[in-house]
């Protein structure tokens, strides 16, 4: 199973308890304006990067959101597709 199957599965195991929030980001572009109209203060908020970012655009999700947990993941190889339930920005690119 790929990436985005294994981060559906993620995601949709997160939506189970009712109070989250789960936001889905399939790629970078304005991810920022995409993440604040979805944020939902009531709600415990999990952003879900479908894509790699950027240190620089991980840092702008963290300090706009800090309330927020994100989420990544990425292919180690074609045939080890591996999720992290971690902060995106362990593995984000320096």
């Amino acid at each position: 199973m790929g990436v985005e199957c294994l981060l559906d599965l993620l995601a949709n195991r997160i939506a189970k308890n009712y109070g989250n929030k789960v936001i889905r980001i399939r790629t970078n572009k304005n991810a920022i304006g995409r993440i604040t109209k979805r944020i939902d203060p009531e709600k415990r908020n999990h952003v879900i990067l479908y894509e790699e970012i950027d240190r620089c655009l991980y840092d702008l999700v963290v300090n706009t959101f800090p309330y927020a947990t994100i989420y990544g993941a990425r292919e180690l190889c074609h045939q080890v597709p591996v999720c992290f339930k971690v902060l995106a920005g362990e593995f984000c690119i320096k």
